[in-house]
């Protein structure tokens, strides 16, 4: 666990808009104090200091401390006082923009990270090694049938929806379908059996061992994906699961596993769609699209 740390964080021109001297008419940078307010929420020391009134000798500090409780900031301290300067310098001054926009871009960063992290040289041979079957299957009048919960849901219609109009070829249709899509069919099947049966179900009556399913799972638990794979394993379909690093591998039973490199739902959710269209692509030019 790391420890907490002491931020001295100045205010004007940092926190809130720089009015050189008309501070009563200053209004906050709303980002940075989520920003302060964050660091104050995970244990850190925010102590706030100000140059207000130091030349001029006026005492800032009832309007000050007021603005700072309108603005919703947490802190610990407040000083008024610092020397006048232009510059000021100190070996462990940061500038504020530089600051702020090394938090804000954390979150661009993270998930760059993690889409360097998955698409390495073994990640995209298995990649193709799947868009060859996929392309197999469709040349020997197979489909490829899709499923998963929420975006995931979103995700197969996308993919499903590229392959029955066109990703980037001007081709004829490819056969693809996606479970769950007949919204009869799903409610009367999770009324009169279980949700977790509403895919699978349909899989059984759809699927024939030409075909391909592939599930898509963010966890790699979701049960009406797991029960597809056992329908597919029984008839004999090529299943694959697109899942993620919080899958538990024990309690598998698939022929091909298609991990994102990362537990976070949103990054896998972004990764999924990248492998999406990396299928897409691939399988069309395979076909000779």
């Amino acid at each position: 666990m790391d420890l907490p740390k002491i931020f001295s964080i100045d205010i004007d021109g940092t926190l809130c808009n720089n009015t050189f001297g008309k501070y009563d008419k200053a209004f906050p940078i709303k980002d940075r104090i989520d920003r302060v307010n964050e660091l104050y929420d995970n244990g850190n020391i925010i102590n706030l200091f100000t140059a207000r009134g130091t030349t001029t000798g006026i005492d800032w500090r009832e309007i000050t401390s007021k603005q700072l409780k309108e603005w919703g900031l947490k802190y610990h301290s407040l000083k008024l006082g610092k020397p006048e300067a232009d510059l000021y310098i100190d070996d462990k001054a940061t500038n504020a923009e530089d600051f702020f926009d090394s938090i804000s871009n954390k979150y661009i960063n993270e998930h760059i990270d993690a889409v360097k992290k998955t698409f390495n040289r073994s990640f995209t041979n298995k990649l193709d090694k799947l868009t060859s079957s996929i392309t197999n299957c469709f040349n020997n009048g197979g489909k490829l049938i899709l499923a998963g919960n929420g975006g995931s849901f979103s995700d197969c219609m996308h993919l499903s929806a590229e392959f029955t109009g066109k990703f980037i070829s001007n081709r004829k249709p490819l056969p693809s379908i996606v479970l769950g899509a007949n919204n009869s069919s799903i409610t009367s099947i999770s009324n009169d059996y279980d949700f977790s049966e509403c895919y699978s179900r349909e899989l059984e009556g759809l699927g024939n061992k030409e075909d391909i399913f592939i599930g898509f799972s963010t966890s790699g638990s979701s049960k009406n994906i797991l029960n597809c794979l056992e329908i597919a394993k029984n008839k004999k379909i090529f299943s694959v699961l697109i899942t993620s690093d919080k899958l538990n591998e024990s309690h598998i039973n698939v022929d091909l596993i298609i991990k994102a490199k990362s537990t976070t739902t949103a990054i896998i959710q972004e990764i999924h769609i990248i492998i999406a269209h990396y299928i897409c692509k691939n399988v069309e030019s395979k076909m000779g699209f």
